[in-house]
């Protein structure tokens, strides 16, 4: 079990030797990642498509890339080669094309199948134990905020939210909540399921990625799926206040073509006069910030 603010947050986590991986062994393409769970929707193969980096050395940071509802793990991973040519870059395929926040195709256990991935990833020599990230896109990008709020895995230290936000099951009076048990996500349950309090989040850096134009997963807020969304600037300005930012919510500054920039600290919000897509100034931010020691500061 993981105690969480005084919460037990059981994880089934599968060890090394569990998993039978010898040590001195380096992460490559032929190597089998794929995790295997099975709830009350059947059995699910998270199969993994692995893409090595073009530059670099090792040991590599990882990307594990999350798709978007109807999306798929190989077009993400191959969406984020030339995005991020210095990282191992791991790309899952959810149950149904989807991954369960509420009302999804999928109500399986993503968040135990990511935490038993991070634990296998850190085995390989290759791969630098300290530096796995988390990228969502859109519904994939709730999972990475399931994530932020979930995951206490020290080596994960960027989570990434493309085109999505956080809503008011997962954060309501000011206050991050977890689904204690994954399956029970989802409109027939108070809250959506959302039941256990967290109250001291892990700390790690974020960014959160948004257009302003965006209606799928609404900008300013409102009802998407089932869930109302906070607007994106008071999502990102919550989880700023739990990564140790203590001042009032800020307007940011220009950064590319049509983009603001605001800098929390270890909290970084950008947002694009676009729709629901990644636009080219969020992929160069996630290129500087992952590849280049966190920069905010150079521009498109």
């Amino acid at each position: 079990p993981v105690e969480i603010s005084g919460q037990n947050l059981t994880l089934q986590r599968a060890t090394p030797t569990m998993m039978n991986i010898p040590v001195g062994v380096s992460l490559s393409l032929g190597t089998n990642l794929d995790i295997s769970k099975t709830w009350s929707q059947g059995t699910h193969n998270y199969a993994m498509t692995i893409k090595m980096p073009t530059s670099g050395s090792a040991p590599y940071p990882v990307a594990i890339v999350l798709h978007g509802n109807g999306g798929t793990g190989p077009a993400t991973a191959a969406q984020f080669v030339s995005v991020l040519p210095g990282h191992i870059i791991v790309g899952i395929q959810g149950y149904g094309n989807s991954w369960n926040i509420s009302n999804e195709t999928s109500n399986g256990p993503d968040i135990q199948m990511l935490n038993e991935l991070i634990d296998s990833l850190k085995t390989y020599e290759n791969v630098d134990s300290t530096k796995i990230r988390i990228i969502g896109i859109s519904n994939g990008g709730g999972l990475a905020l399931r994530a932020a709020v979930e995951i206490t895995d020290t080596a994960v230290d960027v989570i990434v939210c493309n085109i999505s936000q956080t809503n008011s099951d997962q954060y309501r009076s000011s206050q991050f909540y977890y689904p204690s048990n994954e399956e029970q996500t989802g409109d027939a349950y108070t809250n959506d399921g959302y039941n256990t309090l967290v109250s001291t989040l892990p700390q790690r850096k974020i960014l959160q990625l948004n257009g302003r134009n965006d209606t799928v997963v609404p900008y300013n807020g409102g009802v998407f799926v089932g869930l109302t969304f906070l607007s994106a600037a008071n999502s990102a300005y919550a989880f700023a206040q739990t990564q140790g930012y203590s001042g009032s919510i800020l307007t940011g500054s220009t950064y590319g073509t049509d983009s603001v920039l605001v800098d929390y600290g270890d909290v970084v919000f950008l947002n694009d006069g676009v729709a629901h897509n990644v636009s080219s100034d969020m992929e160069h931010l996630i290129t500087r910030y992952l590849e280049n020691n966190y920069d905010i500061t150079t521009q498109p």
